[in-house]
This record gives C-alpha cells, sequence and structure tokens, in this order.
C-alpha cells in the first residue's frame, strides 16, 4: 500500500530528477565519428554536463513519472477511492501516455503495447552551443575542441520518434 507520505516522496524525487536534467557545468563528453573524406574526426565538449548524462536523467525521470502513477493507484484505493479513476486520468492527459511509452522502451527496449499507439520512444540527445556560450572553439587535424564556458545558454532538445 502506498501512503500520502510515500507518494509525495516520489515526487521530492522527480523534483530533484527535474534539476539534474538542466545543462549545467560538467566534465563534458568525447566521441568519435567518420566523417567521409576526412577519416575518423574527435569531438570533445567541455565545460557541461554530457549529453550522455542529461539522456540518463531524462529517462530516469520518465520511468519514475511513470511508477508514479502504480502509487497513486494504491494511494487513491486505501482511502477508499476508484484506482482505475487514475488510468482515466492518464489516459486524458496529452503528455502522460507519451511518458510511459518512453519510460517502458526506456525499461524493456521495445514496446509491445503502446499506451499512446504511436510506439514513441526517445531519440538521441541534440544540443545547440550559440556562440555566446562558448569560451573556445578548436578545430585541430583531427579533432574539434568545444569548451563550453556558459552551458546554461545550451539548448537542448530529446526528439520523439515512433515506429515509422
Amino acid at each position: 500500500m502506498s501512503t500520502l507520505r510515500e507518494v509525495n516522496d516520489l515526487i521530492e524525487r522527480m523534483r530533484r530528477l527535474i534539476r539534474r536534467t538542466e545543462v549545467t557545468p560538467g566534465q563534458g563528453e568525447v566521441w568519435t565519428a567518420e566523417v567521409p573524406g576526412h577519416g575518423i574526426q574527435t569531438y570533445r565538449l567541455t565545460g557541461m554536463k554530457s549529453p550522455a548524462e542529461i539522456e540518463d536523467d531524462l529517462l530516469s525521470l520518465a520511468l519514475w513519472v511513470w511508477s508514479t502513477k502504480d502509487h497513486l493507484r494504491k494511494l487513491v484505493q486505501s482511502r477508499g477511492g476508484d484506482p482505475a479513476d487514475v488510468e482515466r486520468y492518464v489516459d486524458s492527459s496529452p503528455d502522460l501516455p507519451v511518458c510511459a511509452d518512453i519510460a517502458n522502451t526506456a525499461k524493456h527496449l521495445q514496446l509491445k503495447w503502446s499506451r499512446t499507439g504511436r510506439y514513441l520512444h526517445a531519440g538521441r540527445p541534440q544540443f545547440e552551443v550559440p556562440q555566446a556560450a562558448l569560451g573556445s572553439l578548436t578545430f585541430l587535424e583531427n579533432e574539434v575542441r568545444v569548451d563550453v564556458s556558459k552551458p546554461e545558454l545550451v539548448r537542448f532538445r530529446y526528439p520523439l520518434l515512433d515506429k515509422a
């Protein structure tokens, strides 16, 4: 049985996770990619949290948001209410079924059943570093170094994809 205290604790956890999804100072990330005609290039991003960390935090947030539904069902039932009311509320929301698809895809790798009917999953995170956010941008023979001095100006997107 979930108590009001347990549900409030989950809500506080989600607030912490929301703060963790912000682009903040951090160690950055290094990756390589093959550029046709130029071979393997190394990209070094410093001065901000890595996109992979932000992706992990966003998926954790989706998992916890979606898991809260089960706790709310138990809480409603323990107070004499109908847990199906929680399901009806979820189904009437434009965002919660999306969260369900993202969370269940993250948990199970693929969906056998989609809450949205679109089999949504999160794409690769994308970020845009405007010139005002740059400390320096250095191009070397096989390496690009991006040092972010103002990570709060970085724009981060997390595209949603469907099964098509």
